[in-house]
């Protein structure tokens, strides 16, 4: 699971985190097919595999600006960086939270076919909310770093197998990914708190 400081604010991408380490990033072995070929082959798909990764992470970061050229603590910029991020990322919030519910339902329903609909929609969001933070101005260390955080873990997430493609859904583990949710529901509420105003954040956790 992706390390805690990096899941505070990243609410939706946390249960698809979750759901991804249980599924496993590679399939298991044909015993019957033990082949120094097979053997070869699976090594080199495993390489392309982490290459891609780490290919995909480097493009989503490769237009930020050089982290030292910002400001630091000026709040002037921090405000205005808020406001930014608020404004134009902000929208993802409730179709990240609906996405999850949906998710959860699936899960709960053991249904493969909304599962693979939740998916195919959580792609396309965290590619968009991606695109949307990559576009913005950023002129403060602080929240530059913030959408860095965003964007490691939406890559690392678009990246596992549930979301490029590669995992069989019809042989998820659902009564696993379920024993996984409850301790989980608190990461799933942090992206409001980074994207929302704090008012409205407390206001709705209360509800």
């Amino acid at each position: 699971m992706i390390h805690k400081r990096f899941l505070n604010g990243i609410g939706p991408v946390a249960i698809m985190t979750a759901t991804l380490g249980l599924l496993g990033c590679n399939p298991t072995p044909d015993a019957s097919s033990p082949t120094s070929s097979t053997q070869n082959d699976s090594e080199n798909a495993s390489k392309q595999d982490t290459a891609f990764e780490q290919d995909s992470s480097s493009n989503s970061e490769k237009n930020l600006p050089d982290l030292e050229s910002l400001k630091s603590g000026n709040m002037l910029y921090i405000v205005r960086d808020v406001a930014e991020m608020q404004s134009n990322a902000g929208s993802y919030i409730e179709q990240l939270k609906q996405s999850q519910s949906e998710l959860q339902q699936a899960i709960s329903s053991q249904d493969t076919a909304t599962l693979q609909q939740s998916v195919t929609k959580l792609n396309t969001q965290l590619t968009e909310l991606n695109q949307r933070l990559n576009g913005l101005s950023l002129k403060s260390q602080e929240v530059e770093s913030i959408r860095r955080q965003i964007l490691e873990v939406n890559q690392q997430a678009l990246n596992t197998p549930l979301l490029n493609g590669k995992a069989d859904l019809s042989k998820v583990n659902f009564e696993q990914i379920e024993k996984q949710l409850n301790s989980i529901q608190m990461d799933m509420l942090q992206l409001a708190s980074l994207l929302i105003p704090k008012g409205d954040a407390e206001a709705e956790n209360k509800s």
